[in-house]
């Protein structure tokens, strides 16, 4: 049996674990980031204490992981008007879970309704409620998911004068003791796509989680996002990317980096640029952080149902079984 955990937010994360799940013998530990404050998780967690800042995520990669599609299809549908606009059924009955069961019971039950293989589990990186807090460039700190995340947005936004330098988790958290064991027997550890300072390295920053890392014999593989985003990855090459990623990784270096080379269509690309007008495509760059890493490139995108630009979970999960299953 091959062990891999994997870790960052809900979408490029629920990508990766949808690979995963079609390679025979692979059982998978999702890591999720736990300072969600926008959208759905952030309205139902601001108006139910007891609800933490995992919710959305940690359901979207259980989704990713359920036997059922027709099921998980449904969990995930959003409603689109009346007092539940903007919200999916899973985060509602998640929700639901939490306030009548307690956490753990009800990421218990949710695995169960979903009908996730007893081999595979999905966990927030810690219990504990924490919010998520950048300093830019010149000193200005900026708190919340949703606020940095939307900020860049502001046409006065100057990436070359307001880059982040640092981002941490106030208060300073505890990881999730549940995870530990599974990094330490992990024989792969994965960084999955995404924000990366808003989802990716959130995942990472709880108190123990880059210590077990880096104890962990696991072999570390990062998938790179296909596309720089605005206000966190601007100008960013695929060398940028992972000396960043490894900054929190408490000294665990990447041995290999998926990184997409098949061309994207332009005209997908402009209504991109529509809202971040920088935005480009990840590629490689001379800013070599670990000589011994593997890149390893292939056409791994995609166009989804809604016309967005996504890696393709079919052609990933055939580059990581040429990595992971031994011939």
């Amino acid at each position: 049996m091959i062990k891999v955990v994997t870790f960052g937010g809900g979408g490029g994360q629920s990508q990766i674990l949808s690979a995963l799940k079609e390679i025979e013998g692979v059982e998978s530990c999702a890591v999720c980031t736990s300072s969600d404050s926008g959208g759905s998780t952030g309205k139902i967690s601001r108006s139910y204490r007891k609800i933490n800042g995992y919710l959305g995520d940690v359901s979207k990669c259980l989704c990713a992981l359920s036997d059922d599609s027709e099921l998980a299809g449904a969990m995930m549908q959003k409603f689109h008007g009346g007092i539940l606009k903007g919200h999916s059924l899973k985060n509602i009955v998640f929700s639901n879970f939490v306030i009548k069961f307690g956490e753990r019971k009800a990421l218990e039950m949710l695995h169960k309704l979903l009908k996730v293989s007893p081999g595979n589990i999905v966990m927030p990186c810690s219990w504990e409620r924490s919010i998520l807090k950048v300093e830019l460039e010149g000193g200005r700190i900026l708190e919340g998911e949703s606020y940095i995340n939307s900020i860049a947005r502001n046409p006065l936004w100057r990436p070359e004068n307001n880059q982040i330098t640092k981002v941490w988790l106030s208060p300073n958290v505890k990881m999730n003791p549940e995870i530990s064991k599974k990094i330490l027997d992990a024989d792969y550890a994965i960084i999955c796509p995404g924000d990366l300072y808003t989802s990716v390295i959130p995942s990472l920053l709880p108190e123990g989680i880059g210590e077990k890392l880096r104890e962990s014999k696991a072999r570390l593989i990062g998938i790179m996002n296909l596309m720089t985003k605005l206000g966190e990855t601007d100008g960013c090459g695929i060398g940028d990317l992972a000396e960043i990623l490894e900054r929190y990784l408490n000294g665990k270096k990447f041995d290999y980096l998926l990184l997409n080379d098949g061309p994207i269509d332009e005209k997908l690309l402009d209504k991109y640029k529509v809202k971040e007008f920088k935005v480009k495509v990840l590629t490689e760059n001379k800013n070599e952080i670990n000589p011994g890493v593997r890149i390893i490139k292939g056409d791994y995108w995609m166009k989804n149902n809604e016309g967005y630009i996504r890696h393709d979970s079919r052609k990933i999960r055939e580059a990581l079984k040429r990595i992971m299953v031994k011939k």
